[in-house]
């Protein structure tokens, strides 16, 4: 194809997957909902709130499927994490901590130019907010209170964290930075137990479940659950670890689509605009504005 336009036309083009530079995500996105066609795209959906409306809406109104790519929901260690804690499990749920962080290459503009959306809010940060988000409340609750911190510098984010406090005192701590690696893992806590999810928790492979032992202070059984990746057997290069796990998500794509769904109940309309809410909030607190909006 020689455009984009170009690909769009084509009637045996049902459905497109858009990665291109978040400041592209609506753009994109319209472009091929304008031409009948379903959409993946990247995480985040877009750059802000205002912009996910419009997209969910035009998606909606045209009878179109629209998901944001947040493929880490449909690694079957995420899935087992979310049917441990609906069984009970852990007990109560009441408290999630996720962060992603690692020195982002100098040269890659992209990760650097405000013009972009660069920065690792949106780039990662995304992460641990939306993780969170679901383990917690199922994406069904907005926080009563966001309390974030970071620093920007020249336009984009080099670093934030965010608390958020929620009705039945549940909170959650989402960290990201772009200076030095960290854990990059997730800990779901509750009043029985608690389960953490390994690094890389974006793209886990593995999970232990801790049970509390009747002798306080102490920890009692603890189980690992591990998952591995699907296997690359074409031999593709892959620029990212964990690529091959992109297959979960097309497969759950396709179901969609072929179920005539216009969104997924994993990640769905409703999910991906609280999760930008945040985002937004939080971009308000830290004083982080890109120029194009």
């Amino acid at each position: 194809y020689g455009s984009y336009e170009e690909l769009l036309q084509d009637p045996k083009v049902s459905v497109v997957y858009i990665g291109s530079i978040h400041s592209y995500h609506y753009q994109h996105t319209m472009l091929a909902l304008q031409h009948g066609k379903h959409v993946l795209v990247e995480k985040p959906i877009s750059v802000n709130k205002s912009q996910a409306e419009d997209m969910f809406k035009l998606a909606t109104e045209n009878n179109l499927f629209l998901m944001e790519a947040m493929w880490t929901f449909f690694f079957p260690t995420f899935i087992k994490a979310q049917e441990l804690i609906k069984s009970g499990e852990i007990g109560d749920v009441y408290f999630c901590q996720s962060d992603f962080g690692f020195p982002f290459p100098k040269d890659v503009p992209r990760l650097w130019d405000p013009n972009m959306a660069g920065g690792c809010l949106l780039d990662i940060g995304v992460y641990p907010i939306s993780i969170c988000m679901s383990l917690l409340t199922n994406g069904k609750e907005d926080p009563l209170e966001i309390k974030a911190t970071g620093v920007v510098e020249k336009g984009i984010d080099i670093f934030g964290t965010v608390t958020a406090r929620y009705d039945n005192n549940k909170m959650f701590v989402a960290s990201w930075h772009s200076l030095v690696q960290t854990e990059s893992s997730t800990l779901i806590m509750g009043t029985k137990g608690s389960i953490k999810i390994q690094a890389p928790s974006h793209a886990p492979t593995n999970l232990t479940l801790t049970l509390h032992s009747p002798t306080r202070g102490t920890d009692g059984k603890v189980t690992t659950f591990s998952y591995p990746l699907p296997s690359d057997d074409n031999g593709v290069g892959l620029n990212f670890p964990g690529s091959t796990g992109f297959l979960y998500e097309a497969q759950a794509v396709q179901q969609c689509i072929l179920l005539q769904k216009n969104q997924s109940d994993v990640v769905s309309h409703e999910h991906s605009l609280r999760v930008m809410s945040v985002i937004d909030e939080v971009k308000k607190q830290i004083a982080l504005k890109y120029p194009f909006e």
